[in-house]
């Protein structure tokens, strides 16, 4: 009686966190962009896990967060991972492809987002599923699927993902360290993530709806032949839009005067123009005339992707700097500026 209740909260659990995901990446992320809405179901998803640990109260050493076993874990996984990625190496080598390097902090972000995800997923949700099935193959299977499906929307990511899953979930059955599993999977996201995309067989390593993807709509509504699309602030690309269009993404910046001048240039473009521009660098270098000549189509916040200690810090974290006082620390309002109203 015992244990069909435990699977039965199990699986109310595991669905719990699911509609969460759901609700806060495909729902809130995508309508309201970074907002509280945003915010509170992370925040459900971390409650809902530090919750049901503290109800449960697992072991830390049957969870796998040990260092016991440390160093034997390190020491097979390192020589199984050696392994995979010398065949992932021989094969992007015949394939006539080479690696690509990571600065150093992005590498280190990268190990950290591993070990991070892996804390969650088997040091966590792995024993849920178990919990729920009764079965540690089956277990094994739905996380590794359960991992593959956060990572929608690209195909190929979500398969590379499932199959990555469920070798690290299959892994932990024989190791039980989840932190020496974390540090595998930064590994093969270090050395293998880069070259998958530059080779194009992922077309994006991108979870859940991209960060403009309201402002391809659109653009791609609206867009004409001979008209130009510019990204005009630091921090963005093409693949924040989402949506490739029949006509090229300028990159256009203002670290320099000259740059500067060429975004000016841009927006005095005789022909239309979308410009997809922070509100800060809008009002920074964009000149009171020109702005008066100038639509905004539509805006949406982001997560900020620097904060800076400064004096401009203090401004926003106390009076909001056109946005509410807080929450102007972590985000940043994004335009999509024309010199044409739309049609």
């Amino acid at each position: 009686m015992m244990k069909k209740a435990s699977s039965f909260f199990a699986g109310l659990e595991l669905g719990w966190l699911f509609l969460l995901w759901i609700a806060t990446v495909w729902g809130a992320w995508q309508y309201s962009g970074a907002s509280m809405w945003t915010v509170s179901g992370i925040a459900g998803i971390a409650v809902t896990a530090l919750v049901s640990t503290l109800i449960r109260r697992p072991g830390w050493k049957d969870s796998g967060f040990r260092l016991d076993n440390f160093w034997p874990a390190l020491f097979r996984a390192g020589l199984i991972s050696f392994c995979v990625l010398l065949l992932f190496a021989a094969v992007i080598k015949m394939a006539g492809l080479s690696f690509s390097s990571l600065p150093a902090k992005r590498m280190a972000e990268t190990l950290l987002s591993g070990v991070a995800q892996q804390a969650y997923f088997l040091g966590y949700l792995l024993h849920r599923w178990n919990a729920f099935l009764g079965n540690p193959l089956g277990a094994v299977f739905a996380n590794a699927v359960s991992f593959a499906f956060i990572h929608l929307p690209d195909p190929s990511l979500v398969m590379l993902t499932g199959f990555g899953g469920l070798f690290l979930n299959a892994l932990f059955l024989r190791l039980r360290n989840v932190l020496v599993l974390g540090l595998a999977h930064g590994v093969f996201a270090v050395f293998m993530l880069s070259a998958l995309h530059d080779a194009g067989v992922i077309g994006s390593t991108r979870i859940g709806p991209a960060t403009l993807a309201p402002f391809s709509q659109i653009i791609g509504r609206e867009l004409k032949s001979g008209e130009r699309v510019g990204i005009c602030s630091n921090g963005f690309g093409s693949r924040h839009l989402g949506s490739r269009f029949e006509y090229p993404i300028e990159l256009i910046h203002q670290e320099h005067m000259d740059e500067r001048e060429r975004l000016r240039l841009f927006l005095v473009s005789d022909g239309r123009i979308f410009c997809v521009i922070t509100e800060d660098d809008f009002y920074r270098y964009v000149d009171l005339d020109l702005q008066k000549h100038l639509v905004v189509l539509g805006s949406r916040y982001v997560w900020r992707h620097k904060i800076k200690l400064d004096r401009e810090l203090v401004a926003r974290l106390l009076h909001g700097n056109g946005d509410v006082p807080v929450a102007a620390v972590f985000r940043e309002r994004v335009l999509l500026v024309s010199n044409k109203p739309s049609s």
